[in-house]
């Protein structure tokens, strides 16, 4: 007999109810936003090998297949839009996390609610030193994302300090950047082992599962079926998909 798990409500001792919240205004922009499209780049497990043994030499220690992919991913990104406007700009990676199992205060994996942070990862332009290979992406991806889970795996001395550090100081650099408008913000989500083909409405385990065609820039990582590789539904401007496809890492271990 299969286990029947019920949903927890139990997010409030992490997310108090509050008097106040300073309000985050994300400013407006007059500019006419990019036409964007969307397409899906297939990374099968054979291109996944010989990626990471090619890096694994040059990288500080492992890495996962994720952070592979986003670095790489990351990095075709800036290169395309250095090709289209013919500079380096800087670059915000958004990657959201889910804070359950990864906090001081346990949250069980039945909680209900958006229990999730934004990860903010930074590439200046204004440093020459930045033109990095793969190498150095894999290492500032892993870097990033490694830091934040310590960072809340620590006691907090408080709900305000917890509410800085997941909602406000994340909001607060992802607007600064919204307001500057010299850089671009690159959103990743990673939907990989979360056993979307088990998934059984009643009318038999999925044949394929893709996400919808949107309006704005985004990349969504997901399982192939088997488990065999990932795909990558990348949304970007109209004008810098041609650079991007021509990436070399991009053009030599996905296909379209």
């Amino acid at each position: 007999m299969n286990e029947v798990i019920s949903p927890n409500f139990g997010s409030g001792i992490l997310f108090p109810t509050r008097d106040h919240v300073s309000e985050q205004k994300v400013p407006t922009s007059s500019k006419t936003r990019p036409k964007v499209v969307t397409k899906r780049f297939v990374f099968d497990a054979k291109a996944i090998l010989k990626l990471k043994a090619d890096q694994a030499l040059s990288c500080c220690g492992q890495f996962s297949v994720v952070e592979l992919t986003i670095a790489l991913i990351w990095r075709a990104q800036i290169n395309a839009a250095r090709a289209r406007y013919g500079r380096l700009r800087t670059s915000l990676l958004l990657v959201p996390m889910n804070l359950r199992g990864k906090t001081f205060e346990k949250i069980p994996e039945n909680c209900c609610g958006n229990l999730f942070t934004l990860i903010t990862g930074r590439f200046l332009a204004d440093d020459e030193s930045n033109i990095m290979g793969l190498n150095d992406f894999i290492n500032l991806v892993k870097g990033t994302i490694r830091k934040s889970m310590v960072e809340y795996a620590k006691p907090m001395k408080d709900e305000d300090e917890f509410f800085s550090k997941v909602i406000s100081n994340p909001g607060r650099e992802i607007i600064e950047e919204f307001t500057n408008g010299n850089g671009d913000r690159r959103p990743f989500t990673s939907w990989r082992n979360l056993d979307m083909y088990e998934v059984d409405f009643g009318w038999g385990k999925p044949a394929w599962v893709s996400v919808a065609e949107r309006p704005y820039s985004g990349v969504f990582l997901m399982d192939r079926k088997g488990g065999d590789g990932i795909e990558a539904w990348v949304a970007m401007d109209e004008q810098e998909m041609p650079f991007f496809q021509q990436d070399p890492h991009i053009a030599n271990f996905s296909s379209t």
